[in-house]
């Protein structure tokens, strides 16, 4: 049986904990405690190691902000999810900042918190997971990588099937990790992996051709890379930027590719900022020397950023207005307009999950105000976030009930409304 998880629950309201609780401790995977206030939560927490806390996000002498900070203090490696009403945005907000593991609007219903739950509970396996690997791999530091191919080799290598899917990864700072670290991407991937093949190009950078079992949208790709990359960080110190590329479908211009990969993460470092990055292209990258084009790869990778044209005209050494002016030029628009439909853009992606709610997604996309949110959708789609959501999800029910039909496996999705 999988390791028992410890649950906090903290509400200043005992029926709330008290139902909840009921609910929960019915399942073997988990002990469940129980504080009605700050002092009881900071008692439990001396005196026993948590893996999950769900808190009220507003409580009698300590906000739940206050206590995530106070829990990230004592139990560092402990997850909070916090309860909240629809006008907290703000603190919403801060909390997701400050690292809050998620958070569930109190109007939603008790299944929607367990769902919670068990997504948050799946995250601590696999970082535990990711840990145990971590440490296997660091004791095999010696132990040589599987053999590196020169790009002109590669292009013997087997193509995907149909129903799998190729990709390129750079780890750019790949030459100086340690050798055993470059088996660390296809071991923490094993399940899913066809094959692979460490690849070196002609500058002597280290690429990772990975052939995948089925096909994923390449979000999933970066978010499961974003979780290593933060184990990597925390186990080793090893702050490590990774740039994800489909395999081009002619292996005669796989050097291209690499050299493009190469050239792209260059463009996004050219801020100089420290901070390492997970960046996924949905097509192969053409050579940019031109500041323009420069500059929209830069918007796409850093939507949470600052945009301003004072940041802009740092990161591509020109000024502010003589930039947006060039930009307008070029691309028939200003600087701002193509921001917003990059942030659009994001923000339809992520709002057709169902399991992501639409204050995480405005978050994803920049939005630190909830009103100034409410109106950029309003302003960009003529709907409210809410109605602008439903769309969308009405719209994947669609297709999938097309494509049910078209195989001839209908499936009764109204009768599960």
């Amino acid at each position: 049986m999988d390791r028992i998880f410890r649950l906090l629950l903290v509400d200043d309201e005992p029926h709330v904990t008290g139902a909840l609780s009921l609910q929960l401790e019915a399942r073997e995977d988990l002990d469940v405690y129980i504080a009605n206030s700050a002092a009881e939560t900071l008692n439990v927490l001396r005196k026993t190691r948590i893996d999950l806390m769900v808190s009220d996000i507003r409580m009698p002498g300590m906000t739940g902000l206050e206590l995530l900070s106070r829990v990230q203090k004592e139990q560092p490696d402990c997850k909070v999810i916090l309860l909240t009403g629809y006008a907290d945005f703000n603190y919403v907000y801060e909390a997701m900042r400050q690292g809050a593991a998620g958070y569930v609007l109190k109007n939603e219903s008790d299944e929607t918190l367990l769902e919670q739950i068990d997504k948050v509970l799946s995250e601590i396996r696999k970082e535990e997971q990711t840990r145990r690997l971590l440490h296997t791999v660091l004791t095999e530091e010696k132990q040589e990588p599987k053999s590196v191919i020169s790009v002109q080799r590669a292009v013997s290598l087997p193509e995907p099937q149909e129903g799998q899917c190729g990709t390129l990864l750079y780890l750019a700072d790949g030459r100086e990790m340690p050798p055993g670290l470059l088996n660390l991407i296809p071991r923490y991937f094993q399940e899913e992996l066809e094959g692979w093949a460490l690849l070196r190009s002609e500058s002597g950078a280290l690429f990772h051709r990975l052939v995948w079992k089925r096909v994923r949208p390449l979000s999933w790709y970066s978010s499961v890379l974003e979780r290593l990359q933060g184990a990597l960080a925390e186990s080793c110190g090893l702050k490590l930027s990774i740039l994800l590329s489909p395999l081009p479908d002619d292996a005669r211009t796989l050097p291209e590719a690499l050299r493009r990969m190469e050239e792209a993460c260059a463009t996004l470092k050219a801020d100089g900022s420290e901070e390492p990055f997970v960046y996924t292209l949905s097509q192969p990258v053409e050579q940019d020397v031109n500041p323009c084009r420069q500059l929209q790869t830069y918007i796409r990778s850093h939507l949470k950023g600052d945009l301003s044209l004072t940041q802009l005209g740092n990161i591509t050494g020109y000024n502010g207005d003589y930039l947006n002016r060039m930009f307008r030029r070029e691309t028939g628009e200003p600087i701002g307009r193509y921001i917003a439909a990059c942030k659009l853009e994001r923000l339809r992606s992520l709002l057709q999950n169902p399991d992501m709610t639409i204050e995480r997604a405005a978050w994803e996309v920049g939005f630190t105000s909830r009103s100034y949110f409410n109106r950029f959708v309003r302003r960009e789609t003529g709907m409210s976030p809410n109605s602008f959501r439903e769309t969308l999800l009405g719209e994947a029910r669609s297709e999938n009930r097309s494509e049910a039909q078209a195989t001839g496996e209908v499936h009764a999705f109204d009768t599960e409304k």
